[in-house]
This record gives C-alpha cells, structure tokens and sequence, in this order.
C-alpha cells in the first residue's frame, strides 16, 4: 500500500509537467506547420471555367480576331477641355467667409474647405496639365495592348543597360484608389536603374486602360488579366509589388501563378476571415513581445471607432458608386475635395496638416487630371461594387499566400494588422520593415524607403534561389 501511495505520488508530481511540455509541443508544431497545413484547405480564387474570356459585352471569345501587338502609346492632350476646366474653377460658388474661419487644420467634418480653395485657385491659374501630359508623353516609355476587349495601358522600362544587380529580372507595379500610375513616376525609373525591366499598368477603368462593359472585373479578374500581360511581354518570372487594390491584385497573383510570380511586396496588406482568431492567443496573453502589435488593436472601443470614422467612403463607393461618379465627374471642384479629404487623412501629414507638404501640389493636381481627363472616376468607384460582389474576390483576404513576400509597412498606414495574424496568412514572410515615416501612398511620399525596401526584398529572394539551386546541385 505503501509503494502505490509513492506511485500515485510520483505520477501526481510528473503529470504537470508532462502536461506543459505537451501542450509546448502542439502549440510549437502548430505556429510552424499550422499556416501551412491549413493553406490546404484554401479554394482557387479563379479556375479556366470562371476566367472572363472577353470583357466586351455581348462578345463571348476575342482571342480568333483580336490585335495582340505591343504598340506606342501617348496621352492624348484636350486643350479645349483645360480651358473650360480652368473657367469653371473660376466660376465656382465659394464658401462663406463665417465657414472659412474655422481652424486651417480642422479636418474633423471632411475636407479642409480653407485649403481647398487655395488648391482650387492655383489649378485655375497657375497648374498646367499640358505640361505634366508633355513630360510624360517625352520622358516615360508608355505603350497599350488590346487584351480580352480591353485597352491596357502601361508603362515599360526596358532595355539594354550595363550589368546591374537586379538585371534580368521584372517587376510589375500596381496601384490602387486614389492613385494612379503617376503614384511610381519617380520610383519606376529608379528601380529600373537597379537592373529590373519595370511594368506599370493603369489598372482596367482607370486613367487610359479601357472600362469592360460586362459585370464582373474585380481584383481577381484583374490579377488574370495582369498574369497573361507579362507573358505578353515575354516575362515567365517576375516579382509584383502593390499598395491598395494593387496589393489585393498582387496578393491573388502571387496565389493564382506561384510558377511564375518569384515574389510579391506589399505596403498594405490585410488579414480577415477565421485566421484572424488563430492569431489571437498571442495578442490577448501578455507574452511574445508583443506589446507594441496589441496598441494597433485595443483598446477595441478606439478601433472600431476610428474604422467607423474612416471607412465612410468606402461604404458609399461599395453601395452607389454610380450616384457619387454623376458628381464627382462633373465638378472639378467636387472630385478635387473628394481626394484631398483622403491624401490628408491617409498620408502622414503632420498637425496641422496640409497635405502639399507631403504630396506637392502639382502631383496631386495631376493625379486628379488622371481621373478628369479621361473621366474615369466611376468606372474606378465601380471597383469597390465588383470586389463586393464577387464571389472569389474576398477569398484575398481570407486565403494563404505560399509566394514569398515582402512587407513594408508604413506607420501611418490604414489599419496595419498585428504581425501575430501575418504568419497564419503569409506563409513565407522574407522581409517585414517598419517604416520610421509615412503612409498610404508609400511611393509618393517616401520614394527612397520604397525603392530600397523594393530592390532589398527583390535581392533576398534571389539570394535564396541561389543558395537553393546550389544544395541542391551539390546533392545530386
């Protein structure tokens, strides 16, 4: 009796122990294998079946007749246009001096309406969108390809240059809402002189690439799209990089043709669905160092207030884009205020903010021109109603992507998610950078950071490609 009381003991004394060391183990077998194992369980975001053959309405198949050639392509110039441009600013309805002598920071109900008539004022006398169109049109290589019924606009830096660290390789730049490809106009040129041959496509509805008339043309569709592009111009590997709907396309690229894209690098990225629970254990327990993730989630009550307070656009975007576009595309005033309100709340623009002081002036007036010239502000809204609809296209939210990423995440970011919920989506993170300055439009407001941060990831995957074909050679 008296050896099964020192056995019961012993087992009593052993079990705790035992027990931790198990409960280690599953958990350590999880945070390894768990984002893996559970990537099996993704659906395709696009199969042959729901690829859109044609985006021309009532045509169902263009690839028997349609014009694949790669031709020169230069912004066509309205002067007529400028002119009646500048006489409407001239002759818009002020805002009452009682209204104008508010805070010039206050940007708590909207735009700053202060600010706003200084910037409306200087595109009606002193900006020149002929002068930004003659620039690009001599300084940038631009072209356009016809592509599923769709005109696509893009530019191209290529060509022989001295051998460079990155030559050989490609990448393509996407950019998203409100942004253009004016975003890289001083990054792409950089990047390209590390060796890369660079591709920078207005996406579909946007600036010059053309509208598709048939329902559907969402980030997925696009990632399509922007895959059978780069094998248009004879790039089988290349690496993507995005912000804004330009990270949600290259997201699902890099899930859609692993084969080919080599990498995708993103200044915005988003987890959602059931993966952000298995992160959570390690933001509620007060472990892991993690303290400085947990302040980008609570207190909850401060989150979802500001998620309140700065998604109001987007609800109105994602419901009646149509309604907003009849506005925004008719007043050169109204879409003006309809963007700066947003490059003032998503830039890091110190109190009291004047966004010129981080976006010139002259860039953001011809950003705007992007949309007014081409009158593209509603089919780039109808983004928003396509990715609500779509049946695949949240699955870039929810999905793992197993492409090796770089994440350069900028701290005045929109909602950057704790790096805890990361790993369960991003399955091979090579490199994560923590900005010291900065937000949403990474590229216009901090083009070195972003070329380095861009060329360093690009050079960590080649990097490891070596060293892989190299094992590999020397096992066989």
């Amino acid at each position: 009796a008296q050896a099964a009381c020192q056995t019961q003991a012993s087992a009593r004394m052993t079990s705790p122990p035992v027990l931790f060391l198990g409960v280690a183990a599953i958990l350590g077998f999880l945070s390894s294998y768990g984002p893996y194992l559970l990537s099996l369980l993704d659906s395709p975001l696009l199969d042959s079946a729901s690829s859109i053959v044609s985006w021309e309405e009532g045509v169902n198949d263009t690839s028997a007749f349609e014009d694949v050639s790669v031709r020169p392509f230069s912004i066509p110039y309205d002067g007529a246009l400028e002119e009646i441009t500048r006489e409407r600013l001239r002759q818009r309805k002020r805002a009452r001096d009682s209204y104008l002598s508010s805070a010039a920071s206050d940007w708590t109900n909207g735009v700053n309406r202060s600010l706003l008539e200084e910037v409306l004022d200087y595109w009606a006398e002193r900006y020149s969108w002929k002068a930004e169109v003659d620039n690009l049109n001599a300084n940038v290589p631009q072209f356009s390809t016809l592509m599923r019924g769709l005109r696509l606009h893009f530019w191209h830096f290529n060509g022989s240059h001295k051998k460079k660290p990155l030559t050989g390789e490609a990448l393509l730049l996407l950019h998203g809402w409100p942004g253009s490809v004016l975003e890289f106009r001083q990054v792409a040129p950089r990047l390209h002189a590390f060796g890369l041959d660079v591709v920078v496509p207005s996406l579909p509805g946007y600036g010059w690439s053309g509208r598709g008339k048939r329902r559907g043309l969402c980030p997925v569709q696009m990632a399509d799209l922007f895959g059978e592009l780069m094998r248009r111009l004879g790039y089988n590997h290349y690496f993507v990089q995005g912000g804004d709907w330009g990270s949600f396309i290259a997201t699902a690229m890099g899930r859609m043709f692993p084969a080919s894209v080599s990498g995708i690098h993103l200044n915005m990225f988003n987890v959602a669905g059931w993966r952000l629970f298995l992160g959570m254990p390690q933001l509620l327990l007060p472990v892991g160092g993690f303290a400085e993730e947990r302040q980008k989630l609570f207190p909850l009550r401060r989150f979802f207030w500001d998620l309140f307070h700065a998604t109001g656009y987007m609800h109105e975007q994602m419901t009646k884009p149509h309604t907003l576009g009849a506005a925004l595309s008719d007043s050169p005033s109204r879409l003006a205020a309809w963007l700066l309100e947003k490059f003032a709340a998503w830039t890091d623009c110190p109190e009291p903010c004047d966004p010129r002081e981080v976006v010139p002036i002259d860039q953001f007036l011809a950003n705007v021109n992007v949309y007014w010239s081409t009158g593209t502000i509603t089919s780039s809204l109808l983004l928003y109603r396509e990715f609500l609809e779509s049946p695949t296209a949240y699955r870039i939210l929810t999905g793992a992507v197993p492409t090796p990423v770089g994440l350069l995440e900028m701290p005045k970011e929109l909602f950057p998610p704790p790096a805890p919920w990361l790993a369960w989506k991003y399955l091979d993170i090579v490199s994560h950078t923590r900005a010291k300055k900065g937000g949403h439009f990474a590229a216009l407001e901090q083009p070195d950071v972003f070329v380095e941060d861009v060329a360093r990831f690009i050079q960590l995957v080649l990097d490891r490609q070596l060293q892989d074909a190299t094992a590999q050679g020397a096992g066989s």
